[in-house]
């Protein structure tokens, strides 16, 4: 499956605490023989042409959308042409519903993450202050591709590389899922899955299946500055997942570039 979508993005105004921005989504399309493909497509069609406006931070990472009701409302019109070549699929309608009730149920701030597809990514090596070779760690949480819960992750974010004639930095981030996490919850997975069966497991069991289970992803993103502006960013990930005799191996590729308007 490929998804390829274009955006406007416009420096409106600086302020002493950052900037006002105007960004709209101009055209999502996509390919590939997944049968998700359908939804997924039009999930990400859904503010497609429709301004948000919104202030950032120093960085350029949104902070809050300035016009929330109005692009809530423009949402809301376009509700019908999203779910239309879904009417005889309830079920993929109630996932779309679902999907924009994220959107219109946002405030100001949680929708300055949501309407603004890769913007906030992008401000990650803007103005970070760092000097080159300097490294930062953090931790956050992501859905489990077990199901059960969340997971969490351990990220490092490097200054790789710089080229003060050109104006040019490199920073990379990469991401693990974090042991002890995936530990629990695969643990909490067999027991819940084992409890449910005729014959009950012993815990010497339980651990064996356990052992052999692995839940992994490797995640590295490398972003491109020049002259302060996150230029591209090119990221890879791979999640494995090898449990009860079968297998889940998913590999994403997504690329980001920005390029100034003609």
């Amino acid at each position: 499956m490929k998804i390829v979508s274009r955006a406007e993005l416009t420096i409106d105004e600086k302020t002493p605490d950052g900037f006002r921005i105007t960004y709209i989504r101009r055209g999502t399309t996509g390919e590939g023989d997944d049968s998700r493909l359908p939804l997924i497509r039009s999930a990400t069609q859904a503010l497609d042409n429709i301004p948000v406006r919104a202030t950032t931070d120093l960085s350029g990472k949104p902070v809050r959308v300035d016009n929330l009701e109005e692009a809530k409302a423009a949402l809301l019109a376009a509700a019908d042409r999203i779910t239309a070549p879904f009417k005889d699929k309830p079920e993929t309608v109630a996932v779309l519903n679902q999907i924009m009730s994220g959107f219109i149920f946002a405030d100001p701030a949680s929708a300055a993450q949501s309407y603004l597809d890769d913007l906030p990514q992008l401000a990650m090596a803007q103005n970070t202050g760092m000097a080159l070779g300097e490294t930062r760690h953090s931790s956050d949480t992501t859905t489990s591709p077990l199901g059960g819960g969340t997971l969490k992750t351990s990220s490092t974010f490097q200054f790789l590389e710089a080229d003060p004639d050109r104006g040019r930095r490199i920073f990379t981030n990469t991401t693990v899922y974090d042991p002890d996490s995936v530990n629990a919850i695969v643990r909490s997975l067999t027991a819940r899955v084992m409890a449910n069966t005729s014959d009950k497991a012993t815990p010497a069991q339980i651990e064996s299946i356990v052992r052999q289970m692995e839940v992994s992803l490797d995640e590295r993103v490398m972003y491109e500055v020049e002259d302060g502006m996150t230029r591209q960013i090119t990221e890879k990930s791979v999640t494995v997942v090898r449990a009860m005799g079968r297998g889940l191996d998913k590999t994403q590729i997504r690329i980001i570039t920005v390029t100034r308007a003609p």
